[in-house]
């Protein structure tokens, strides 16, 4: 059940809420996440207004002489088709033209008019890419960073809940201490009353004791503040359907914290699939490809411009005459035409300027994802030495535990026998608490280091 929807203010009770429940809210409810996934789509809709670059387009012109000794008329219509392929670009179309001068016969065509088709192939330059196939990889590219930001969202934000919710769940677990030293004084109270009256015990020791009643109530109240404070923190992680936050009910705690499962230290292998999952790693290999692609169009753009034309035709209709001979009449013949058009840029300041600019923004590229690179390895090493750390101040906090309350329970028994004072009992009571808390805060840092390592090693 998600804890978004079994733990609003007017549920009563509900399972206890598990940091699997708070991670899980965090990825589908977070208002930045949220945010950055508007920014995704966002550029997936650049990555179709680059596909636009390859619409199909249709172009239409005319005219005719409305003076003149001709009144003849022109027109086409043409439809063009830009490709992936190398640069091709295709093309078909209609044609018409009547009564024209011999010198504008290019522009006459049988009875019915011409059907022409074609095609442009760039040999050199925009062949291997071009403008619009940069721009079209260049918008994919955009689309993975984005992801890649939401990615590296998701991880911060989940290792920010996790420290948090570990800090709620210990909140209970102290007010738990407090709330049995304070019963503790309570319980004994009757019994001191009884030996003062008894005169076992003189009468100090019973005004102490309220005295340690009224101040573990101070600690109670201390711990449940602590306990409403850490709530409202985790609040912000943990949302319901609607984004809000969910402030989590007492009664939902879990009843106490575990020790993480022990883990090797990180070998090279580790290190190595870690940084290939790290989101932060990834856009720097993301953004090199894609100055990569500026970098091929900047050498692109310093070639010549090797365009070959291959052009057929095909008159539809009976032939018409043109010019002083009758003789001459159009053809309805399929014809076939090739060109070849040449374009050498003699500068190329503007090509070599960007070219300049790319590589030199590549090397800084490099250099930022080697520095990542070595941050990532000591930030897995040193979670990994936190966790380990955090494993051992388990085990000493549990040993110190088990120490105070034997010597706790011997105090105890000297104040029964009247060879101690409420003083003794309470400092001894005190101590144990203490290394109760101790006990608490060694497991909530041993789980939060987890949670680092996991985020570190985009496990999260």
């Amino acid at each position: 059940m998600s804890a978004a929807l079994a733990l609003t203010a007017t549920v009563a009770l509900g399972p206890p809420l598990a940091l699997d429940d708070v991670l899980r809210s965090v990825e589908v409810h977070h208002p930045l996440v949220l945010a950055s996934r508007r920014d995704v789509d966002a550029a997936r809709g650049g990555r179709l207004e680059a596909e636009g670059a390859f619409d199909t387009y249709l172009s239409a012109k005319g005219g005719g002489y409305p003076l003149g000794y001709y009144d003849g008329v022109y027109g086409s219509i043409e439809a063009r088709q830009p490709t992936t392929l190398w640069g091709t670009e295709l093309f078909a179309g209609y044609r018409y033209g009547a009564d024209h001068p011999i010198y504008d016969a290019d522009k006459l065509t049988s009875e019915n008019g011409e059907w022409v088709a074609g095609l442009m192939v760039p040999l050199w330059r925009d062949g291997p890419t071009d403008a619009r196939r940069t721009r079209l990889k260049q918008a994919d590219i955009d689309v993975e960073l984005a992801s890649l930001d939401v990615h590296a969202k998701l991880l911060a934000l989940k290792s920010k809940a996790a420290a948090v919710y570990f800090k709620w769940v210990a909140s209970h677990e102290k007010l738990r201490i407090a709330e049995s030293l304070h019963e503790l004084a309570l319980q004994r109270a009757s019994g001191i009353e009884e030996r003062v009256r008894r005169g076992d015990i003189p009468r100090l020791e019973l005004i102490d004791n309220r005295r340690l009643i009224t101040s573990r109530e101070q600690g109670v109240v201390e711990a449940r503040r602590e306990v409403q404070a850490s709530a409202y923190a985790l609040s912000l992680f943990l949302r319901d359907a609607d984004g809000r936050p969910v402030v989590p009910r007492f009664s939902t705690a879990p009843g106490d914290l575990e020790t993480p499962n022990h883990r090797s230290p990180p070998d090279a292998t580790d290190v190595k699939d870690a940084i290939r999952r790290r989101p932060d790693v990834a856009r720097f290999d993301a953004l090199r490809t894609r100055l990569e692609a500026d970098l091929a169009l900047a050498e692109n753009d310093r070639a010549p411009r090797v365009d070959l034309g291959v052009v057929g035709s095909r008159d539809i209709g009976a032939t018409r005459a043109y010019g002083p001979d009758p003789g001459e009449t159009t053809k309805n013949d399929t014809t076939l035409s090739l060109s070849l058009s040449l374009a050498w840029p003699v500068q190329q300041r503007k090509a070599r300027g960007k070219a300049q600019a790319t590589s030199a923004k590549l090397r800084a590229v490099a250099a930022k994802r080697a520095f990542l690179v070595d941050q990532v390895e000591v930030e897995i090493q040193d979670a990994w030495s936190a966790l380990d750390a955090a494993r051992r101040r388990v085990q000493l906090a549990k040993e110190t535990l088990e120490l105070t309350q034997i010597v706790e329970q011997g105090e105890r028994r000297r104040f029964e026998l009247g060879a101690s004072s409420i003083l003794q009992v309470n400092l001894r009571e005190e101590a144990t608490a203490k290394s109760a808390k101790d006990l608490v805060d060694a497991l909530a840092d041993a789980q939060r280091a987890e949670a680092w390592y996991r985020a570190v090693t985009a496990n999260l």
